[in-house]
């Protein structure tokens, strides 16, 4: 009897029903189409094309006036499954996907046909869709390792605003439920309604998805050696002045700062403007020829030929520095002091000087750089 009656109301929901034109007795009044975002899961986001990749779920409801029945007369039956073929269902796409942009994503035909929309004795209508859809987000890699990325999920009806409203009763997509990407972790969801452009004509709906980076992965293999190195660099100065492995140290430093830039200009997109660590990069570089420079320098007056004398200004500071104390001391001969011991001199100065203030620069570079990205 189940099957008579349910043959029977099928058979008489359809008779005189038409998918081609809204289901409502005046042409004049709007279907409010109610939807309900969720995120099953982050499958992917890449920084560099800007592309976001989930796997989600929509789920369409509104109202048809014309199949409505009252369950008494049909054997209690107060709902019914009918093919999206046979009946009329809102056309919706997502305006801002790279690959599929309707929103019933059917692999094929067949898939197609077993798709189906539940319908109340009260005309109330639901058919839910759930797919891999493709996103194009604005990426803004400034924080570097602490960026954040605004993805939107925009969807546009192709009926005219007059005929088919977009609408939704919550505040953002749903990511309570979410599984998220190893790398990526979703923040914050919200919607935007109503007119989204100047033009009112198509209603539209837009999903604005705050995409976070997990950091301690970046932190521990990028941040961190690049601050080990930064220190390990100011060690050139603690080496003696009369030491051959001075050059090959800074030099060396030099070239593993540029090993690292490679490695991050690999990673982050090519985009303008650059991150903090980008910038960060960069002042390390050029510190790091600083102490190169200021080594090369050092060694140069420390290697000084003795035939050459001394300026009267060197005299004074070499003076000045002696009494202060200082592990090479002046010689003095014949009422003047030896120039190369003066030189000498000079250039144990310029080493502990050169060492606090590119000490002092460096920390607080680094004390910036963190106060600049991860304190926000």
């Amino acid at each position: 009897m189940n099957y008579q009656f349910a043959r029977k109301l099928y058979n008489s929901v359809l008779a005189n029903y038409t998918k081609h034109v809204k289901p409502r007795d005046l042409s004049a009044e709007t279907v409010s189409v109610y939807i309900e975002f969720h995120i099953n899961s982050v499958i992917d986001f890449n920084e560099k094309s800007g592309v976001f990749t989930f796997l989600g779920k929509f789920t369409l409801k509104w109202w048809d006036e014309i199949i409505a029945w009252k369950p008494t007369e049909h054997g209690n039956l107060d709902f019914l499954q009918l093919s999206i073929h046979d009946v009329w269902v809102p056309k919706v796409v997502i305006g801002n996907t790279i690959g599929y942009h309707s929103l019933y994503k059917f692999d094929n035909y067949f898939d197609s046909k077993m798709i189906y929309v539940t319908y109340l004795y009260n005309g109330s209508a639901t058919i839910t869709s759930s797919g891999v859809w493709e996103t194009i987000c604005n990426v803004d890699i400034s924080q570097f390792p602490f960026d954040e990325h605004e993805c939107s999920v925009q969807l546009d009806s192709m009926h005219p605003a007059i005929d088919v409203k977009l609408v939704t009763n919550r505040d953002g997509a749903h990511i309570n439920y979410t599984t998220m990407h190893s790398e990526f972790t979703i923040h914050e969801s919200t919607v935007q309604t109503g007119p989204l452009h100047a033009d009112v004509t198509w209603s539209q709906l837009r999903y604005q998805i705050k995409l976070g980076r997990r950091p301690l992965f970046m932190m521990m293999n990028l941040v961190v050696p690049v601050y080990i190195i930064s220190v390990a660099n100011l060690l050139v100065f603690l080496l003696p002045l009369d030491s051959s492995d001075r050059m090959a140290y800074s030099v060396t430093m030099l070239l593993t700062f540029t090993v690292f830039m490679t490695m991050v200009a690999d990673k982050l997109p090519a985009t303008d403007p650059l991150s903090n660590f980008n910038m960060f990069l960069i002042l390390q570089l050029v510190f790091s020829t600083m102490i190169t420079l200021c080594v090369l320098i050092i060694h140069l007056f420390y290697n000084k030929d003795a035939a050459k004398p001394a300026p009267g200004w060197l005299n004074c500071l070499t003076s000045y520095t002696c009494k202060k104390g200082c592990q090479v001391g002046p010689i003095e001969k014949d009422g003047h002091f030896e120039s190369t011991a003066q030189w000498k001199v000079f250039a144990t100065f310029l080493n502990r000087l050169s060492m606090i203030i590119l000490a002092a620069t460096i920390l607080t570079e680094l004390i910036f750089f963190y106060c600049l990205t991860g304190m926000k």
